[in-house]
């Protein structure tokens, strides 16, 4: 088991999507692993956000998929974990 002091939950946007805040994210449709923890804690990052996670479309896509679709520009803001992989990837804008 893993412990962290600060989760590795992350949202990842394209730059030129030209969200600089959660706040922004209301409207939006984010993409997530179905099963993925950051998925299932999003509504508690919401409200502490300051906006309501109802206000926003999450719709799930495949994990092995997810960080290519975001840094090819094809896929919406994504809801995952932090990693080396995709905190490495330099998107095209």
């Amino acid at each position: 088991m893993i412990g962290y002091e600060q989760a590795p939950a992350s949202i990842f946007v394209l730059r030129k999507s030209g969200i600089t805040s959660p706040q922004q994210l209301a409207g939006k449709t984010l993409g997530a692993a179905a099963n993925d923890s950051t998925f299932k804690l999003f509504p508690i990052f919401a409200k502490f956000a300051g906006f309501d996670a109802n206000a926003v479309t999450v719709k799930t896509i495949d994990p092995a998929l997810r960080e290519g679709l975001l840094v090819n520009g094809k896929s919406m803001p994504l809801l995952h974990r932090c990693s080396t992989r995709c905190c490495r990837s330099k998107p095209k804008e």
